[in-house]
């Protein structure tokens, strides 16, 4: 029988990312060599949230920054109750997203030598009109949300299967936040979420499946990163909801750019 169609796939997913210092990568190390145990014990995320760990920690950082830039937040942040925040949840953030810096930089030098893969054909397909459809119907919402249409022309500037894969990952959050102004359009479907997620999944592990021993390893690690960061971002600004109700000039901005940097 033969083999079904495969397609190339560039898997240098850091050709655009922010570049990290020399302390900070330092600092990423220590966090990796002390979080060890923690790290071993930490479960994969069971939602594949892309590939690219490098912008997910940089969105992070960019969200720490602004917390501490805001007069008087992360005092107030300090002092809720334990049972409300806990605070090593914040004090978490900045090493987190430094180790998954590092991770993602040690994952894209693994792959040197390894800089194509093979994925079936048929499922590449599916994965980039299904994006397509929805980058289509994202534009049409984004009409008068200016914060949106950023998110959007930046998923329109993706480019290959990679980032293929890290779109999908990044729409299907924001396909479930807009829910009811996505159902009103033609092109919606009430399983796309799911879909983008499965899709990216799926061409994700087929990319992953060619990596070498040490590139899975490493991948492995990205992703526990990845799910400790997320919950304890999304723990943080649950924190700075509740405060923002008693004191709704606290954050004006919501931290909406670094929310969109790190969800999508």
């Amino acid at each position: 029988m033969p083999n079904a169609p495969e397609v190339d796939a560039d898997v240098e997913i850091l050709d655009d990312a922010p570049p990290i210092g020399a302390e900070d990568l330092a600092r990423g190390r220590a966090v990796l060599t002390d979080w060890g145990p923690r790290l071993a014990a930490q479960a994969e995320s069971t939602t594949f949230t892309g590939l690219n760990g490098t912008w997910v920690g940089f969105g992070v950082l960019q969200g720490v920054q602004t917390i501490r830039a805001t007069p008087g937040l992360e005092a107030r942040l300090r002092r809720m109750p334990a049972e409300v925040y806990d605070i090593s949840t914040f004090d978490d953030l900045e090493p987190g997203a430094l180790a998954l810096q590092v991770v993602s930089r040690d994952l894209a030098d693994a792959r040197v030598g390894q800089s194509r893969a093979r994925v079936p054909l048929s499922l590449s397909e599916l994965a980039t009109n299904h994006r397509r459809r929805l980058v289509k119907m994202c534009e049409w919402e984004a009409i008068g949300d200016a914060s949106f249409e950023a998110f959007v022309t930046d998923v329109k500037r993706g480019r290959g299967i990679v980032d293929t894969i890290n779109d999908l990952a990044r729409l299907a959050p924001a396909l479930r936040k807009r829910r009811a102004a996505f159902e009103k359009n033609r092109l919606y479907r009430a399983d796309d979420a799911e879909v983008a997620e499965r899709l990216a999944g799926e061409l994700g592990r087929a990319l992953i499946a060619n990596l070498s021993p040490e590139a899975q390893a490493l991948r492995s690690l990205q992703l526990k990163l990845n799910t400790l960061l997320d919950r304890a971002w999304r723990h943080t600004q649950r924190a700075i909801a509740l405060l923002r109700a008693d004191e709704p000039d606290l954050l004006p901005t919501t931290l909406r750019a670094q929310t969109q940097a790190v969800r999508g």
